[in-house]
């Protein structure tokens, strides 16, 4: 007779491959969640683990095997850029003498830079200075040619002055009487005006006496003695203004020379204060290159105070990075080909048994 094979107890070996499944799983799945990939695929390879890689390798369909050879790829991708970690922290701590060197020579040439910027930055103030002494004595020789001109030009300027004057009021005040065109309520108003005028230019004063009676008329009611009062006037306005277009005529060789030599200063203080603006300028430039250059030499030693921890950093970065990548490999990726070969087990042949009969049973038979 053939003994029938025992069943697997509840809570047996069936149960313990469930759970040893679900760890895996749970293994797996962590380091496919840390796959770059979008999140919907890992979302989907997460979800179809335990229906792909918890089926036997004969048993999966083809969606199931798909699903297996992506996980797969994943987990390579991620062990590739574990392998990539390890590479870039283990160039890192190769570099680190390079790098050392790189920072020491970078703190020097910083402090080289701080000595010379302050060296230009203490021959820019002595220019400075130098170009302020000399715009104030620029400035002192313009004032000086300035106020020569002007007291030279006060009596071509009085002269000038006077001869608008006379001019204006020859078109504005005498015209208009003689013409008769001005209004009979401005006529007294505007011959006091021009007798006024008249008095303050030396004109005859006898004629400024009768003036008032013979522009008092109409042009064509004047008499003789009115119009020879008007020509006399008229004379006057000729003579004055002749003499003063004369005197400024006279002048006019001082005052251009007076003004050449304003100008001739203007040019000069121009230029000086063009120099001291520049030197102003390179100032600031040296006092900001200066600071720059402090900045970099404090930033420098900064570096080079904090390059022994980085350098133990990136030791322990490289160390961290080997030890990622073999509990990666120990862990996750382990376990998903042990899963992904997995095939299921073949049933242990049953067991035949010779019954022997005991000698007062065989008798009983």
């Amino acid at each position: 007779m053939k003994r029938p094979a025992a069943s697997a107890p509840s809570g047996g070996p069936a149960k313990s491959a469930k759970r040893a499944d679900a760890s895996a799983f749970k293994i797996i799945a962590k380091a496919v969640n840390d796959a770059d990939l979008p999140e919907s695929a890992r979302e989907m390879l997460v979800g179809m683990m335990s229906s792909s890689l918890g089926i036997f390798k004969e048993d999966r369909h083809a969606y199931q095997t798909q699903v297996v050879e992506m996980t797969g790829a994943t987990l390579r991708s991620v062990e590739a850029g574990l392998q990539a970690n390890i590479k870039a922290a283990e160039e890192k701590v190769a570099g680190l003498d390079v790098e050392k060197t790189s920072r020491d020579a970078t703190l020097s040439s910083a402090e080289s830079t701080v000595t010379a910027k302050t060296e230009a930055l203490t021959q820019q103030k002595q220019a400075l200075s130098d170009a302020h002494e000399a715009h104030k004595i620029q400035k002192k020789a313009l004032a000086d040619a300035k106020e020569a001109e002007t007291t030279g030009n006060a009596e071509l300027g009085v002269a000038a002055g006077k001869k608008t004057k006379l001019e204006a009021g020859h078109k504005e005040m005498f015209t208009p009487l003689k013409e008769g065109t001005v209004p009979k309520n401005e006529l007294k108003k505007a011959t006091a005006a021009l007798v006024a005028l008249g008095k303050e230019f030396g004109f005859d004063q006898s004629m400024l006496g009768s003036i008032t009676a013979a522009i008092s008329k109409d042009p064509a009611d004047r008499g003789s003695f009115d119009n020879m009062v008007l020509s006399s006037l008229e004379a006057d306005f000729t003579k004055v203004l002749a003499a003063l277009t004369d005197s400024l005529s006279n002048g006019e060789a001082g005052k251009a020379q007076r003004a050449a030599a304003v100008e001739s200063a203007q040019k000069v203080c121009d230029a000086v204060a063009d120099q001291y603006t520049s030197c102003t300028e390179s100032l600031q430039t040296a006092n900001t290159e200066l600071k720059e250059a402090e900045a970099a030499t404090k930033a420098a030693k900064k570096s080079v105070k904090e390059f022994q921890p980085e350098a133990d950093g990136a030791a322990q970065d490289c160390e961290s990075a080997k030890a990622a990548l073999q509990d990666f490999q120990e862990g996750a990726l382990t376990a998903f080909k042990e899963l992904e070969a997995r095939t299921a087990p073949q049933p242990e042949p049953a067991e035949e048994d010779e019954m022997v009969l005991k000698p007062d049973e065989a008798a009983a038979a």
